[in-house]
């Protein structure tokens, strides 16, 4: 995981921008999906109408990010509800390996705590 950066905006939001590895993201975009997939959203706003850009010429959606706080949120659902959520997961033990793996509960909770410490 590279240097972070921490931003903060005149609305008063604070965030952290994290450059992480390929196989990684891809594993979080995974598991974001699946979250929204099968539990209720943060204050039941639509996840796919907020994270975006307001311009004066339109909205453009944001690409490229992992929500950290919908992530994070894996931890604090009950077991059955992390098993549901990673049924199927894939995973690789490292970067530069292509053997894929079935992910279990405990290797996820060790990746979001993981990348929960950055900030």
């Amino acid at each position: 995981v590279a240097r972070p950066i921490l931003f903060g905006t005149n609305s008063g939001a604070i965030g952290l921008v994290v450059q992480i590895p390929e196989k990684l993201f891809t594993f979080l975009c995974n598991l974001e999906n699946r979250l929204l997939k099968n539990i209720c959203s943060v204050h039941r706003i639509e996840h796919l109408s907020w994270p975006s850009v307001d311009r004066d010429d339109g909205v453009e959606s944001v690409v490229g990010f992992v929500d950290g706080d919908l992530i994070e949120s894996f931890l604090d659902l009950s077991a059955d509800q992390m098993s549901n959520v990673i049924n199927g997961m894939q995973m690789v033990d490292d970067e530069t390996s292509d053997m894929k793996r079935k992910a279990t509960v405990d290797d996820v909770i060790k990746i979001v705590e993981g990348l929960s410490q950055l900030n």
